[in-house]
């Protein structure tokens, strides 16, 4: 009785380590969603996330996810498969870009808008500047129109207190000025 106890014990103890290796493993590992979007290959990718993989795994060298990468490539079919897979909108990366600052900083319009769709915020900052003062420095009188019209802050501040109405003022943008100041921008 005694030796059968201890057979069971043995037995016990050991089946953590014989079900660990029973494991079963990822479908797919981080480095190759991460290809696949460095890539451009938005296929493998959606059939990746398919077998699920992690919309969210984030990439060593700046912390940045696949949807980082597919905003910055403008890839707005990789962006809407990340999305719709459940990858974190607003994650930042190592130097504080969200997948939306790298779109608009690259200007990518469709794939800002993917994101503002998908439910990414708009209301963020990138290098200290409100989102939309990053787009009134572009110029980009349509970005401009995307993102007042999904919520932006117009009178948000810098860490320099301007608005994006006093940055238009000062690149004597005569355009933007009037879209801001319709949208109730201040000086």
């Amino acid at each position: 009785m005694l030796k059968r106890n201890a057979t069971a014990l043995v037995l016990l103890l050991a089946a953590p380590l014989v079900l660990q290796g029973c494991a079963t493993p990822p479908k797919t590992d981080a480095t190759a969603v991460l290809s696949a979007v460095s890539k451009g290959d938005t296929q493998r990718l959606v059939n990746q996330l398919a077998e699920g993989a992690d919309p969210n795994v984030i990439s060593p060298e700046n912390q940045e996810t696949p949807l980082h990468i597919a905003a910055r490539r403008g890839d707005s079919r990789a962006v809407q498969a990340l999305a719709a897979s459940g990858a974190d909108l607003d994650a930042r990366s190592s130097d504080g870009a969200t997948p939306l600052a790298l779109a608009i900083t690259n200007g990518h319009l469709s794939t800002s808008k993917a994101l503002i769709r998908a439910g990414a915020r708009v209301n963020t900052e990138y290098q200290d500047k409100p989102l939309l003062m990053i787009v009134v420095e572009q110029g980009s009188l349509l970005m401009a129109q995307v993102m007042l019209s999904a919520g932006a802050s117009v009178n948000a501040r810098d860490a320099d207190g301007d608005t994006a109405l006093m940055v238009a003022v000062k690149k004597n943008n005569e355009d933007m000025q009037m879209l801001l100041r319709q949208s109730g921008g201040e000086i």
